[in-house]
């Protein structure tokens, strides 16, 4: 699935970087519950 044109921070972004964008949260976000799960 591709969100084109959605707004991060004011600026139109294209698909290309969106997809690079969420794909970089999606592997922070596992990161960080790996972190969590430690705790």
């Amino acid at each position: 699935m591709k969100y084109c044109g959605i707004f991060i921070t004011g600026v139109e972004t294209s698909c290309e970087y969106y997809g690079l964008v969420s794909h970089n949260i999606s592997i922070l976000l596992r990161q960080a519950m790996k972190l969590g799960a430690k705790f």
